[in-house]
């Protein structure tokens, strides 16, 4: 196990063994070998459902979207993963002058650690469609992602690739996947041989029961995710797929691809998962948002929507438990080392995790304590020289300027109103940026733990994290 100079273990290794903690109670089968890779985490949380002024609607908690969206971003920069990636049906529309996604990016500013998405269906949806480019592409961009499309793929760490699909149609239910998208998927698999490869998609591929089956489930499906099935098949690669849109937890495996259908922020039972991943396997954790009684109204909600009596006209509630899914659909240790079934996490398994937990939410504390002290001996150097150049007959000043939020951002700011703004405009209308322009390498989480029984305590380092690093230019 890797040890730190003084003899402690690093966090790096204590992530790496939690996965081994599991592993030990489960035989390791043969398997294709996977890449060398550094373990990391990150989170995905889908159907915010993000709006402003709109009543709640069936089983969507639209009045709450904006209180849970602000509450998840808060508990997502106490886990510190090394990214966020939110999975389409992020916003209810993009709303009058892209009202609705321009809160959501302003919402998203606080987060402390890179961030991208993926697109569903309501992000598209509207009288008018919005130009998903037009709307959406600056955002990539200042993500550090260089794509003409709506979909995209990355490197965020040596060895590991991320795919962003994109299977939103507009004022629809069901997804599509379009040819060029395909004929791209083939391209960028090719192009990215031996990187441990994750894939983002709004609609699942592979669909959970019931909308594995005919009308009206069908509906809520993709009729082609079995295409794009067949494409990842051809990669030994591709190990994880994870989805949202249909507001359930299950997770299932396909030819030693796990994919993973994930609960809705917005719609019970209101979960984002956080998926902790090393060669062994991949450690998967949901959380509900931390408002015990507005997730019993979302629960109520549900058990008496449309869906759940399509489901079951004489027990709506089974429909509730079907969205919950089983123990293991919400949490659990899934192999990559051979393993066919999800496992479940052991009660060690869940002191460990909530042992690093309290570990990073101790250094984000450690780290604006350090910052503070830091800035006090700034200005105290900044102060002593401005007293010392008085004294020799000359003066400064400091100048002022404040950047616009995404909601006072618009078109006009760059004098054309029918061009959108691109990354470049972006930065020279909105001020000083909120977050570093150019990407840099996710940093890696090797602080020291000590050998005690007791909470680790981490070493503090960098307040907030840079965008995802992009991936180069597809020839």
């Amino acid at each position: 196990m890797d040890q730190s100079s003084n003899g402690t273990i690093t966090r790096r290794a204590f992530l790496a063994g939690l996965a081994g903690v599991s592993l030990l109670r489960f035989p390791i089968q043969p398997a294709v070998a996977l890449p060398q890779f550094d373990p990391f985490s990150f989170i995905f949380v889908s159907d915010v459902h993000l709006v402003n002024g709109l009543p709640d609607t069936g089983e969507k908690m639209l009045q709450e979207s904006q209180l849970f969206l602000q509450e998840a971003i808060k508990h997502f920069n106490t886990l510190k993963p090394d990214f966020v990636l939110f999975g389409g049906d992020n916003i209810e529309t993009v709303g009058k002058d892209d009202a609705n996604w321009n809160l959501f990016g302003d919402i998203v500013q606080q987060l402390q650690v890179p961030w991208s998405f993926v697109l569903g269906e309501e992000d598209v949806s509207g009288k008018i469609p919005p130009e998903k480019m037009r709307t959406f592409g600056a955002d990539w961009r200042s993500r550090g992602i260089e794509t003409n499309n709506s979909y995209w793929s990355l490197n965020p760490v040596p060895g590991v690739h991320l795919i962003g699909l994109d299977s939103s149609l507009p004022n629809t239910h069901y997804g599509e996947f379009s040819q060029p998208q395909l004929e791209w998927l083939k391209d960028d698999l090719a192009k990215n041989r031996g990187k441990l490869t994750i894939v983002f998609t709004h609609h699942p591929l592979l669909p959970p029961p019931p909308y594995d089956g005919g009308p009206p489930w069908s509906d809520y499906a993709s009729p082609n995710g079995s295409d794009v099935r067949e494409v990842l098949g051809t990669s030994s690669d591709v190990r994880l797929v994870v989805s949202g849109h249909l507001y359930t937890n299950k997770v299932q495996i396909e030819r030693d691809v796990w994919h993973v259908s994930a609960a809705g922020l917005n719609i019970y039972p209101c979960q984002y998962k956080m998926f902790r991943v090393s060669r062994n396997g991949i450690v998967m954790e949901s959380f509900p948002v931390n408002f015990p009684a507005l997730v019993k109204k979302a629960r109520k909600a549900l058990q008496d929507s449309n869906l759940a009596y399509k489901y079951n006209s004489r027990n709506p509630e089974s429909f509730v438990e079907l969205c919950e899914g089983t123990r293991e659909d919400q949490s659990a240790f899934l192999s990559l080392t051979g393993g066919k079934t999800p496992q479940p996490l052991s009660k060690k398994d869940k002191q460990n995790l909530e042992a690093l937990d309290k570990s990073k939410g101790k250094e984000t504390k450690e780290n604006k304590k350090d910052n503070k002290k830091d800035s006090k001996k700034s200005d105290d150097k900044s102060n002593s020289k401005s007293d010392s150049k008085s004294s020799d007959g000359k003066s400064g000043g400091k100048s002022k300027s404040g950047g616009k939020s995404r909601q006072g951002r618009t078109k006009e700011d760059s004098g054309d109103k029918g061009k959108p703004e691109t990354g470049d405009e972006v930065k020279k209308n909105s001020g000083p940026e909120e977050t570093p322009a150019t990407p840099e390498p996710i940093p890696p989480v090797d602080a020291p733990l000590p050998p005690s029984d007791g909470p680790p305590a981490v070493t503090p380092g960098p307040d907030s994290a840079p965008p995802i690093a992009p991936v180069p230019k597809l020839d």
